[in-house]
């Protein structure tokens, strides 16, 4: 009988003696607001990459991809729905007096033409066109023009003078663009960044505004679950106690308190869905303290030593977290079709309390609790549910060897392996080693591998089943007496196979203790933890 799934003596995971090795993860950042020392009302934030409600994205609008399809020189749809062809390369067949298609080849035009349309943005494209443009004082002026022409262009492409027309045609521009770019040409050849849309609204809201509701709602413990990653990477959890409008209240108060003109409660919804990824209940995953803890010590300590030899600690952690997780799919994939093993977990539910009442008083008074233990068949996926209370019997690992007995008598008798996983809880799992050697000499068994999970990732299906059973929980207005919860818990999944526990099904194995010492370490040597 295993009682450990570590075996290889070169598992990394087994040792930190290599006091250079330095981890390669990423420890996870949080989003922190920290007012500035010497500017009391600016802060300092960084938005998470997934929020609450869904970002604004400007650049997928239509009329944004319609502009940026027109800056690129594709084809786009214009405003009234017209197609607006691709530009291309236009020809020049004409002679002028700077002999342009002499002095510069076609293949010199294409590449001109394509650089041009390959640069990313209107501005650099008019800085671009600029470059080629030099205006000079024109050298007469008649009448007329007086007025009107203040100034000549000289236009040089692959360093040799060209039309007007020719430029035109090369990077098939119109001549208001052409205008536009000599316009925004200054003395010094600079050109002015384009300045359309860019004028705040007079009604828009400060900076240091939107800061301060952000500085508000970071003021506010949270926490996130490290079991919940794969569902959603970047959600924290606050007090289900609270609600946007209660927050609001408080940042009003908080608004008083530091003088400071409070935005409206629209504004605040706003900030709390855009700019937070925040959830307003208890993930039903709890979180690794052991994660927490190094992280904090990551976060907070100012020793590089310390902060190296943490990381080295949480990435072990973690590490030996995922190989157990993987050593529980790869005996399900591995026994999925086999007769002769069953895969279990098993877990005991939180206590259920009867009565399960509205009113306040009952809070004030001694409760019966009901216990629900739970061993998830991983292969049948099918949840087996022991239920007794507690002048029945106690929740010791005499009671959960009891009702794992009791499981194991209604397996097939072609079933002669299991594997079982389960958390480390010292009182209840770690001490049913006697038990299963018991199992192994009665009955038809003949090999159980008892796994137990890294502290504080021990995550299982069991969980899950009972996550649907708080679920029902708080569809049903009150249980009053023990046999209630056994009805409860049948009407909340066909897959649960309930059973009820009476005294005559618990069994003791104090004499085991007589004849059996307590192992110090398993089949393969290690030393059991």
């Amino acid at each position: 009988m295993s009682t450990d799934w570590e075996s290889d003596e070169a598992d990394p995971l087994q040792t930190d003696e290599d006091s250079d090795y330095v981890p390669d993860i990423e420890v996870e950042e949080v989003e922190v607001v920290v007012p500035d020392d010497e500017h009391e009302n600016e802060y300092i934030y960084v938005t998470p990459t997934k929020t609450r409600q869904r970002k604004r994205r400007p650049k997928e609008w239509k009329a944004n991809s319609a502009k940026r399809l027109r800056t690129e020189g594709k084809e786009y749809i214009g405003r009234k729905n017209r197609v607006q062809k691709a530009k291309e390369l236009k020809e020049y067949p004409h002679v002028c007096r700077y002999q342009c298609n002499d002095n510069i080849s076609e293949a010199q035009r294409q590449e001109l033409f394509r650089n041009f349309y390959e640069l990313p943005s209107y501005d650099l494209q008019t800085a671009f066109l600029s470059s080629c443009i030099k205006k000079i004082p024109p050298k007469r002026h008649t009448v007329a023009a007086v007025a009107n022409k203040s100034y000549s262009t000289v236009i040089t492409l692959v360093g040799n003078r060209v039309c007007k027309q020719f430029f035109l045609r090369t990077f098939n521009i119109s001549v208001r663009r052409f205008q536009t770019v000599c316009k925004k040409t200054t003395d010094l050849n600079m050109t002015e960044p384009d300045k359309r849309g860019k004028k705040e609204p007079p009604n828009k809201i400060k900076e240091s505004s939107k800061n301060f509701v952000i500085s508000h709602i970071n003021m506010f413990p949270k926490y996130s679950s490290h079991y919940s990653r794969k569902d959603n990477l970047n959600a924290k959890y606050i007090s289900g106690e609270l609600s946007i409008s209660k927050m609001y209240k408080l940042y009003e108060e908080f608004c008083i308190e530091k003088q400071e003109l409070p935005v409206k409660e629209s504004y605040y919804r706003f900030i709390f869905n855009t700019e937070f990824n925040l959830r307003f209940h208890k993930p039903y995953n709890d979180t690794c303290s052991r994660c927490d803890n190094l992280q904090n010590l990551v976060k907070h300590s100012t020793n590089e030593d310390e902060i190296t030899n943490t990381k080295r600690d949480l990435e072990l952690h973690q590490r030996k977290a995922k190989k157990a997780t993987d050593a529980k799919k790869a005996d399900i994939a591995e026994n999925k079709n086999s007769k002769n093993t069953a895969v279990i977990c098993f877990d005991l539910q939180q206590a259920l309390p009867t009565p399960l009442l509205t009113t306040s008083k009952v809070f004030y008074l001694r409760q019966l609790w009901t216990y629900n233990f739970c061993v998830f068949d991983l292969l049948a996926g099918k949840s087996h549910m022991f239920i007794w209370n507690e002048t029945v019997a106690s929740r010791g690992s005499q009671e959960i060897g009891s009702c794992l007995i009791k499981f194991i008598r209604s397996l097939p008798s072609t079933v002669t392996k299991i594997v079982a996983y389960s958390d480390s809880c010292g009182g209840q799992n770690k001490n049913i080693s006697k038990l299963f050697s018991f199992i192994v000499q009665a009955t038809n068994i003949t090999e159980i591998h008892h796994k137990f999970l890294e502290p504080g990732h021990t995550y299982m299906e069991c969980d899950r089943s009972f996550g649907l059973i708080e679920k029902k929980k708080r569809q049903i207005p009150q249980v009053f007496i023990p046999a209630d919860w056994e009805t409860v818990i049948r009407g909340t999944s066909a897959k649960f196979v309930v059973y009820e526990m009476n005294k005559d099904d618990f069994f003791s194995f104090s004499p085991f203790n007589e004849i059996m010492k307590d192992p110090k370490k398993d089949s393969d040597g290690h030393p059991l933890k």
